[in-house]
């Protein structure tokens, strides 16, 4: 939940809420001798991440048109199901289940297109990527900087990030937006919309258009680098001698709604981090607040008490205030209603378990994998907007961790967190 309750943060817990995590000893997470390692650990240099062999420089389509193009493709070979499988020539049928590692229950088709999206990594032309710059920094932006690689590091869907260097020698990572993409966000989901709906019957409990809403909404705060900024600089002050954690500094001489400057931060891929020293791995440097966002009392008032009857077992009040949450009505059958409060009970066991619970040890996704059948079939409304951008974050933190194989004493640190929570509400 780092990235995702700000209104938490600043709140109930304000700037101790973090610190607090990793410091009452013993049993809440990590020890005093893993504090003291950490905060006495040097600083390495770790290698940045780079650009694969097949990233090429392209002009980035900036129109309706050019942009549907490039879903055109992928929706020709959905439609004839000719999607070849990367074990052998095995063709697949539209709707199969798509079996990636333990995470996922995305169709194959639709796997397919986010993979050669997040593959491709092209990136702008020197040109397109200096007009941005003097659209936004001005045509003297390069008296600001002593020098500016030209080839970016790494790019996404909506920029990519250049490695630069400040006039006082400060090293820093300059995210450059692609034209036109904010413009054509609306656009781009519908497009996607329609490609689902082509390439399978969409089951009508997915509620696929509420989510892609969901979706649209984050897209644009993502598309909008001076509220990132805003977000990086509030959890640059609340994580503030973090001995685990720390964000990077955001340069504002080089921020602006399309153009953001930070302060360089090293990296490797998270699968690659479990060979290196626990003082390495002690520390984590946050990136990336573009979908950062905060949630009101109304719905986290709820929301943690959802959780806390999960901890506590008791499957009656998971059921009862999943409904005063509004992610049910009270009307659901018997079948939905007992497969939604099994999904949570499982979700719920790392904050049910006595000491540290072992992610790489459990099978939680493929078990709540084997309810999305009935919960899509009988699924009344759509769960609360909140819950999108919160879930998403939440399975990629349990993902990772299960990556890691971290052994966490979770339900420690959400009973404290709960009693704080709610003493700060009464207060």
């Amino acid at each position: 939940m780092w990235l995702e309750c700000s209104r938490l943060l600043q709140g109930p817990f304000r700037g101790s809420w973090a610190q607090k995590l990793h410091q009452d000893g013993p049993g809440r997470g990590l020890g005093e001798e893993d504090i003291r390692k950490a905060r006495e650990a040097r600083i390495r240099k770790t290698p940045r991440p780079q650009l694969s062999d097949r990233s090429r420089e392209r002009k980035v389509p900036a129109s309706r048109i050019s942009r549907l193009a490039n879903f055109g493709e992928e929706a020709e070979e959905i439609r004839a199901g000719e999607i070849t499988s990367k074990g052998g020539t095995e063709k697949k049928r539209p709707g199969q289940p798509c079996q990636v590692e333990d995470n996922s229950f995305i169709s194959p088709q639709l796997q397919h297109i986010f993979e050669r999206v997040r593959q491709s990594a092209d990136f702008m032309p020197r040109w397109q990527m200096l007009r941005v710059l003097e659209e936004e920094l001005g045509r003297d932006w390069q008296a600001k900087m002593a020098s500016l690689e030209e080839v970016p590091f790494a790019a996404a869907s909506i920029g990519q990030v250049h490695q630069g260097v400040l006039r006082d020698g400060t090293e820093v990572a300059v995210k450059i937006q692609y034209p036109g993409v904010a413009q054509s966000i609306q656009s781009d989901v519908q497009n996607l919309l329609a490609v689902l709906k082509m390439s399978m019957a969409l089951p009508e409990g997915l509620f696929a258009e509420q989510s892609l809403q969901a979706l649209q909404r984050e897209m644009a705060w993502e598309c909008d680098y001076r509220r990132e900024a805003a977000c990086a600089q509030n959890f640059r002050q609340l994580l503030a001698g973090d001995p685990f954690f720390r964000v990077p500094a955001v340069i504002q001489e080089l921020c602006t709604t399309r153009v953001l400057g930070m302060e360089l931060a090293g990296g490797v891929p998270l699968d690659q981090c479990q060979g290196l020293s626990q003082e390495v791995r002690n520390q984590v440097t946050l990136l990336d607040f573009g979908a950062s966002r905060e949630f009101g009392t109304e719905f986290t008032d709820h929301y943690i008490e959802v959780v806390m009857a999960a901890a506590n077992g008791d499957r009656d009040q998971v059921l009862q205030k999943s409904r005063d949450l509004k992610f049910l009505t009270g009307f659901e059958t018997k079948a939905f209603s007992d497969a939604h409060v099994e999904a949570v009970m499982i979700l719920g066991e790392p904050f049910a378990t006595q000491g540290p619970y072992d992610f790489g040890a459990g099978d939680n996704a493929r078990r709540v994998q084997g309810l999305i059948p009935v919960l899509l079939q009988h699924r009344l409304r759509p769960p609360p907007e909140e819950t999108y951008a919160l879930h998403r974050k939440l399975a990629g933190a349990f993902l990772a961790c299960a990556r890691l194989r971290a052994h966490i004493a979770c339900r420690d640190l959400f009973q404290d967190t709960y009693h704080r929570y709610w003493a700060s509400r009464q207060a």
